[in-house]
């Protein structure tokens, strides 16, 4: 049987939009998830973490920032640490899949430009070439917050923050 190139792609349900993402460490996974979003390779994709601790063993995180972080996480914020964007899903079944599994490049399951697909049936019709689908319950199909620490700035506005 021939190995499908797109088995360490993942679709499912969290706390605000269903997300499409792979390990971290899989890098080629990493590159079918532009290709399939026709995404720019210019612009970073978000990583997923179960807990802060798996943060830490990412990044170098200022007293003051995780004073920060632990008032919005878990939560529909991610933060901007280093360049690289992180977020701690309000969604227990989804944190245990990260636990599991590792962080995750996550992003919306859609193609770039086009609305967010809002349900895992929409997209096992939109990505075909797909084959893992979990259902981790109800979205509130609105997209995090999005604070760049790095320079202190609001990058993307919700209805959790309007201004920074």
């Amino acid at each position: 049987m021939m190995k499908n190139k797109f088995e360490n792609i993942h679709v499912f349900t969290t706390d605000t939009v269903l997300g499409m993402g792979c390990s971290i460490k899989d890098k080629k996974s990493l590159e079918l998830i532009y290709d399939l979003k026709q995404r720019d390779c210019s612009k970073k994709i978000i990583i997923l973490l179960a807990n802060i601790e798996q943060l830490y063993a990412l990044e170098n995180i200022t007293n003051e920032q995780k004073n920060i972080l632990n008032k919005y996480w878990p939560g529909a914020v991610s933060f901007i640490i280093n360049q690289q964007g992180y977020r701690i899903p309000d969604n227990n079944s989804l944190r245990n899949f990260l636990l599991e599994k590792g962080p995750f490049y996550v992003t919306s399951c859609n193609v770039s430009g086009h609305p967010a697909i809002e349900s895992i049936e929409i997209a096992k019709k939109e990505f075909t070439q797909l084959v893992n689908f979990n259902d981790f319950g109800p979205m509130s199909q609105d997209a995090s917050a999005v604070i760049d620490l790095d320079n202190n700035v609001l990058l993307r506005a919700s209805k959790i923050i309007n201004k920074w």
